[in-house]
């Protein structure tokens, strides 16, 4: 495999995109704990725009297949997702803006991210080791 497994970028990205996934379910059940306190400003994990805005700027990246070549446009950071407080807009009077609808469809949306995710980084390892094992042959 060219680069080695350590830097296969696709696997690192869809890894960092599992945990933008975990974080994000983890935000989204704390927003809807706290649909009935008051005050309460839900939060939001932002990362497939900022990974799309890394992708873009960065331009295709130039494979090598010896580690004397230069890598060409392979150094740019992969984005780590990030948290983000909504306090523009609140639903009720008591300032809350947990719309919890909105919420329970996020949850659901997310748990399938996840879940695929997690299935195709499965799939990715098997292919890894189906090269590894037969390498040996």
């Amino acid at each position: 495999m060219l680069g080695g497994i350590g830097n296969d970028r696709t696997l690192m990205i869809l890894i960092k995109a599992l945990n933008a996934a975990a974080i994000r379910q983890m935000v989204i059940s704390n927003n809807i704990a706290n649909v009935d306190t008051p005050g309460f400003k839900r939060g939001e994990v932002e990362f497939e725009s900022l990974l799309r805005r890394a992708l873009e700027e960065s331009g295709l990246p130039g494979l090598t297949s010896s580690e004397r070549h230069i890598p060409i446009n392979s150094d740019e950071e992969i984005p780590e997702p990030r948290l983000v407080v909504e306090m523009d807009q609140s639903f009720r009077e008591d300032g809350n803006n947990v719309d919890i609808d909105a919420e329970m469809a996020k949850l659901s949306e997310n748990a399938i991210t996840y879940s695929l995710l997690a299935h195709i980084i499965s799939v990715r390892m098997e292919m890894l080791r189906t090269m590894i094992n037969e390498g040996r042959g």
